[in-house]
């Protein structure tokens, strides 16, 4: 007999004006028979929401992925014309070395498996000095950005 009276035992809330009025604008704007059933829907919604689907993340992840795309998209095309480029320039100078051969009479080739110039040791030496150099930067550089040091 206690658990029908607890089930039929009603509360008395107490609640703003301005919030009884949005409780009687939803009512009228989804036809419920009573402030009820109203207080019923709000209170599923929000557990609903706040446990269940969580439209909001679904909505916000959409939109990273999205974004997300567009950038990797952007960077592809970006690179693709890099690569294009690079190719072009490979091929002007595989012609320019193809009429130099054919021009000068050329029958063999020393490459620096064979012969190693004294110009050329020091123009590796420079580019590994260069390369050293910029990585050292980009190494810095990326330490400056981490919150931690």
């Amino acid at each position: 007999m206690k658990n029908e009276q607890q089930k039929k035992k009603q509360k008395t809330l107490y609640l703003r004006q301005d919030t009884i009025e949005k409780i009687t604008l939803l009512v009228e704007e989804e036809n419920f028979n009573s402030d009820g059933e109203v207080i019923d829907f709000l209170v599923e919604s929000y557990f609903e929401s706040r446990f269940g689907g969580k439209p909001l993340l679904a909505e916000i992840e959409g939109l990273l992925q999205q974004r997300l795309l567009e950038t990797v998209i952007d960077d592809l095309k970006h690179l693709r014309a890099t690569v294009n480029t690079i190719d072009c320039n490979t091929k002007m100078m595989m012609e320019f070395w193809n009429h130099y051969f054919l021009m000068s009479g050329a029958n063999t080739l020393d490459s620096t498996e064979k012969i190693v110039s004294t110009p050329f040791e020091e123009a590796k030496q420079l580019v590994r000095e260069r390369n050293a150099h910029n990585r050292q930067k980009k190494l810095e550089k990326e330490m400056e950005g981490t919150p931690y040091q």
